[in-house]
C-alpha cells in the first residue's frame, strides 16, 4: 500500500508541476480559482515554509473526525479552508464532464516549484457527488490514511 500511496502522491504532484492544468488520457485537472495553487504558492514569503501553528493544530486534532463520504461542507466545519483545490474532468467528445477534485493542506513545503518527500502535507479526495472517498496524510505523524483510491464511484 506504501507504494501505491507514494504513485498517487507523485501522480498528483506531477499534475501540479504542469502549468496548475494538465490533460492525461481523457482527463483534464485544473486548479479552482476559490483555493487557488499558484495564489497559495505566491503569498509564501520564504521557503521552507510552515503553515501557522494553529492552522496545523486543527488539522491534526481534527483529523479523526473525518468520515468516508462526508460532503466538503461538513469538512469546511471540521478543517480549515484547503491550500489548493483542483477539479478533475473527463472528456466526452466536445464536452468536459465533472469527474472528482481534490484538496490539498501544507503543514510545510521546502520548496516553491517542486514538491519535496519531507513536505508535510495532506490530500483530501472527492468523488463526482463531492464526497470524501480517500485521504493521504503525508509526514504528518499520528495520521493514517483513510478510504481506498479504488472507492471513487
Amino acid at each position: 500500500m506504501h507504494k501505491l500511496k507514494i504513485l498517487m502522491l507523485l501522480i498528483f504532484m506531477a499534475s501540479l508541476s504542469a502549468c496548475f492544468e494538465t490533460t492525461t488520457y481523457n482527463s483534464t485537472t485544473k486548479s479552482s480559482n476559490k483555493y487557488n495553487f499558484g495564489k497559495f504558492l505566491d503569498s509564501i514569503t520564504s521557503f521552507p515554509y510552515s503553515a501557522p501553528a494553529e492552522q496545523q493544530e486543527r488539522i491534526k486534532n481534527n483529523y479523526t473526525k473525518l468520515k468516508i463520504g462526508m460532503p466538503k461542507n461538513e469538512i469546511l466545519n471540521i478543517l480549515p479552508p484547503p491550500n489548493a483545490e483542483f477539479f478533475t474532468y473527463e472528456k466526452n467528445g466536445d464536452k468536459e464532464v465533472f469527474e472528482s477534485s481534490s484538496w490539498a493542506y501544507y503543514l510545510t513545503r521546502q520548496e516553491y516549484n517542486l514538491g519535496s518527500d519531507s513536505d508535510a502535507a495532506l490530500f483530501l479526495y472527492f468523488n463526482e457527488l463531492e464526497q470524501l472517498y480517500w485521504s493521504i496524510p503525508d509526514n504528518i505523524e499520528g495520521l493514517s490514511q483513510l478510504g481506498n483510491p479504488l472507492d471513487a464511484r
